[in-house]
């Protein structure tokens, strides 16, 4: 009711008063300089021109072209907003209507009578951007980002179309950022986080965000032990896994707008913060699903903390780069911390191209985890690096399954072939992969549809039994 509502007074503003605003500028271009000017007068926003061009040789640019094309972007704008609700807030669905219908009101007494110069150049960048960020934050409002190249391809359309565009591109970014780390925030004791523009930063004392983050892990523990009922099983591990030091300490700000791992003080005492919560969180884990628990540490950020290529606050400098020592130092008190609480070995992962693997097991670690397909232009000495670790002891979570749907079909040699070839390069007896290798999604299948999380997880299978009995001709 609100919203049809709201739509009949911008429906009957919009009819009774067109042309109005800026709208009038488009029959005066057309009388003065023909129906062929609209692209070229807007030739600081070329694509906002073309699209008007079009519409005028295609439709026309009438009034009622023009009040039914704003309304309709309008809806959808309200529909993107109401979706955006629904990723951020699970479990308060019930709400989304809101935001819709406190985007829509203003326009009855602002922009109602506002057409095409406000849909195209305003409303459908911001939709565009809506999608790109409805595309990186899955359903279950998880962070890894889903489908890279359709989320930059949107942003950038945007950004093409007009400042407008670019402006939400921005906030956009900033709000997938913040929600990389959310659920690590959450188990920090006795530091609160909150949500600034450029991520996340210390905060005097939990807030709306630190509250909300505390709630998202709650329902996964939820989700979790009734999962776990209706198997009616007991699974003989369950691995939790949550951001590393080094990560967490380059995604969260202080107060003043530096990074937490500029400060080591501050870094030690998230380190620690980080550590009780873990105690905390592995109990609870191991009393809702009544299996061991191992840990896993994600640590994306750490070749770039180790290459000092982290912006600082400005933008036009870079934090020092962090010595290979100080790095191993405070990785090796988390994982020893891990081992200590769980009594179970500790998995170490890093998707970047080339992940420090040795720096990773001199810490301690038990297993590396890294991406297969970041083999594809290996060089010897990293290739080196692997044998060594793998050679020491070490168990490789090999990522050989995509965490997305590949375009076409893929069979169990495809997925399983750069591990044999790894073992093979590396001079090992392919006896090793059953050892010492366990195969894996290459990350996350936070952006995986259901269909492809179940075939992702069945080739992972598969290809361990694989390991363990190599099919004729591999």
């Amino acid at each position: 009711m609100p919203f049809a509502a709201v739509a009949a007074a911008v429906g009957f503003g919009a009819w009774t008063g067109f042309p109005v605003h800026s709208d009038a500028i488009l029959p005066l271009l057309e009388r003065e300089r023909g129906k062929a000017a609209l692209a070229a007068y807007h030739a600081d926003r070329p694509l906002y021109g073309w699209m008007l061009q079009l519409t005028e040789n295609t439709v026309g640019t009438g009034r009622v072209v023009q009040v039914g094309m704003a309304l309709a972007a309008w809806a959808v704008l309200a529909w993107l907003t109401s979706l955006l609700w629904k990723r951020l807030f699970p479990g308060e669905e019930r709400w989304s209507w809101l935001p819709a219908l406190l985007l829509l009101s203003p326009i009855v007494v602002q922009v109602q009578f506002v057409g095409l110069t406000i849909a195209f150049p305003g409303i459908l960048p911001v939709s565009l951007v809506l999608v790109a960020l409805l595309l990186d934050l899955p359903a279950s409002g998880v962070r890894r980002p889903a489908r890279a190249p359709a989320v930059l391809l949107l942003a950038g359309l945007s950004a093409v179309i007009s400042e407008y565009g670019v402006a939400a591109a921005f906030g956009a970014a900033a709000l997938a950022l913040v929600m990389r780390h959310r659920r690590t925030a959450a188990l920090l004791v006795d530091l609160a986080v909150e949500v600034v523009p450029s991520g996340y930063r210390v905060a005097a004392r939990p807030g709306h965000e630190h509250r909300r983050a505390v709630d998202l892990l709650s329902w996964d523990l939820d989700a979790v032990q009734e999962a776990r009922e209706k198997a009616g099983a007991t699974p003989p591990v369950f691995k939790v896994q949550l951001a590393g030091p080094w990560t967490l300490g380059a995604g969260i700000e202080l107060p003043r707008g530096h990074r937490v791992l500029t400060d080591r003080g501050a870094l030690r005492d998230f380190t620690a913060s980080l550590l009780d919560g873990l105690a905390g969180h592995v109990a609870e884990v191991r009393a809702r699903t009544g299996a061991p628990v191992v840990v896993q540490f994600d640590e994306p950020s750490l070749p770039t903390v180790l290459a000092g290529g982290l912006s600082t606050p400005s933008g036009y400098g870079n934090v020092a780069a962090v010595p290979e020592p100080e790095a191993r130092d405070l990785l090796a008190t988390m994982i020893d911390g891990a081992r200590r609480i769980t009594g179970r070995p500790v998995i170490l992962h890093c998707c970047a191209e080339k992940p420090p693997l040795g720096l990773l097991r001199e810490a301690g670690a038990d297993a590396l985890a890294f991406d297969l397909a970041a083999l594809g232009g290996a060089s010897a000495a990293f290739l080196d690096e692997i044998g060594e670790v793998w050679d020491g002891g070490a168990t490789l979570f090999l990522g050989a399954v995509p965490a997305t749907e590949p375009a076409s079909p893929l069979s169990l040699k495809d997925v399983g072939e750069p591990a044999f070839r790894l073992a093979d390069r590396l001079g090992f007896n392919r006896s090793v992969l059953a050892e010492r290798a366990v195969p894996t999604p290459a990350c996350g299948l936070a952006g995986a549809t259901p269909d492809w999380m179940r075939r992702a997880l069945s080739l992972a299978r598969d290809l361990g039994k694989a390991f363990v009995e190599p099919p004729e001709g591999w």
